[in-house]
């Protein structure tokens, strides 16, 4: 038998919600809220747990009266180690249980959202705030009960220890007191018990990322050779570049009357001599004016094409060097082009392979994930979200304009979505291991050349392996 309202309460809360805008200013004790980040779980859900779209669970289960939702096939265990009775926000004693959310639970989550919103009281129910402080309230308590059940199905646990010793991190990186904490406690309407449990998720998530990052795959000694024969001209090969003593004069008469004085005299000495004369910076005169490994593109247009143009060991200029002025210079060395080694190269290119490795890997994951997850709960009336199962999509996209959705807007929308997902395939032949995803293919209405009742078909403009995807012509 399910106990009643106030009888029961999960291991979890709400997340995080941004301040909206003309939300009364936030004290030094909203501050140490926001610092903390309500334990910084909100980043962390939304870093973890991207939206993906799913399909509808099989059963849809009734949910029982005086609870919002239900997450079935939950594990045993789930909610240890702080699965003992403790007092509630309403004073009431609970036990800990993920398989539903009370109305109970809920309000005492839907009160840490609206603090933590920077809202000094709730906003009125059926306006547009509450409706979002709602969803994200809900929201939250399923991410929360989903990770601990994933981490339950895994085999992956926390001790009060591990609780313990992350908390004392936390505290000591954002409160300077006990007493600060404490007010934090009150401002954010979040108890001891909740604060644990926060950490707790804390804990539990980063277990599981970890457990993630080792399962994806090690790159092999013939992808990091092929990662670096693909890459090298443009990760590990550095242009040519010149060590020259250079002298910026913002009047060209005097950038002349310098250059003469150096052709004279060229030594590092006279440089440092004309440049505290001429220079519009004595700092220039440091080394003469030395500047070293300079490339082309630090002077890019036709100061670059002349510096690097220039012979060794000859004074040139004065070369109009943009609104800084004019420009004389000496190059002193020319530096060739330099390849960094494999050897050199294969700690750097190992990691790259390995992060695209993990990303792949976690994608995969994410995706299962929220599916799964999802085809497991079921939420009652007004408390439906894209995360429960009997949610019911209108097709219409929440970032689009209503307008897009009106027979007669009063504004036409600017912008509307298209109807259908359009596919993005890559351009052929730039999949890679450099470039996993490629390079887009660019989507045209129309391929070139090809006319309305044409009997032949051009390809011209189109990437190499494309074609029209109309019929050839007739014989």
């Amino acid at each position: 038998m399910s106990p009643s309202k106030g009888q029961r309460r999960t291991s979890r809360g709400g997340g995080g919600a941004k301040a909206k805008p003309g939300a009364a200013k936030r004290g030094p004790d909203r501050e140490q809220a926001r610092r903390l980040g309500l334990l910084v779980f909100g980043v962390l859900f939304l870093v973890l747990f991207v939206g993906f779209a799913v399909a509808q669970g099989l059963g849809k289960p009734s949910v029982p009266s005086g609870s919002i939702a239900i997450v079935e096939d939950i594990p045993d265990g789930a909610t240890a180690p702080f699965d003992k009775p403790f007092t509630d926000c309403n004073g009431d004693e609970v036990t800990p249980d993920l398989g539903e959310i009370t109305q109970g639970e809920f309000d005492c989550a839907f009160e840490q959202v609206v603090a933590a919103s920077g809202s000094k009281k709730a906003p009125k129910p059926g306006s547009k705030q509450f409706d979002e402080l709602k969803e994200t309230t809900t929201s939250s308590m399923l991410e929360t009960i989903w990770i601990q059940g994933l981490a339950a199905e895994k085999g992956i646990t926390v001790s009060i220890e591990e609780v313990e010793d992350e908390l004392k991190k936390l505290k000591d990186q954002n409160f300077k007191t006990d007493a600060e904490f404490n007010e934090f406690l009150e401002t954010s309407k979040y108890t001891e018990q909740d604060v644990n449990e926060r950490v707790k998720i804390q804990v539990l998530s980063t277990k599981i990322q970890e457990e993630l990052a080792e399962g994806a795959a090690t790159p092999s000694k013939e992808e990091i050779q092929e990662y670096y024969d693909e890459a090298k001209a443009e990760q590990f090969t550095s242009p040519p570049t010149v060590d020259a003593r250079i002298l910026i004069v913002k009047d060209q008469k005097d950038a002349e009357a310098a250059k003469a004085a150096l052709e004279t005299d060229d030594s590092e000495a006279n440089w440092k001599t004309v440049i505290e004369k001429y220079g519009e910076s004595a700092a220039q005169a440091q080394k003469g004016g030395l500047q070293e490994k300079i490339s082309e593109e630090q002077f890019a247009g036709p100061v670059g094409k002349q510096l690097f143009a220039a012979p060794v060991g000859t004074v040139e200029g004065p070369v109009k060097y943009s609104t800084a002025g004019y420009l004389v210079f000496e190059v002193e060395k020319k530096n060739p082009e330099t390849v960094q080694p494999l050897k050199e190269a294969e700690a750097q290119i190992k990691s790259q392979l390995g992060q695209q490795s993990q990303e792949a890997a976690f994608n995969d994951f994410v995706s299962g994930f929220q599916s799964l997850w999802k085809s497991r709960t079921f939420c009652a009336d007004g408390y439906v979200i894209e995360k429960c199962s009997n949610f019911e999509s209108d097709g219409r996209s929440p970032e689009a304009d209503p307008a897009c959705y009106e027979a007669d807007p009063k504004a036409p929308a600017e912008a509307c979505p298209a109807p259908v997902i359009q596919a993005k395939p890559a351009l052929p032949g730039t999949i890679s291991v450099v470039s996993p995803k490629g390079e887009a293919l660019a989507q045209r209405p129309r391929p070139v050349g090809l006319e309305e009742g044409s009997e032949a078909l051009s390809l011209e403009g189109l990437p190499p392996g494309v074609t029209t995807g109309a019929p050839p012509p007739a014989p």
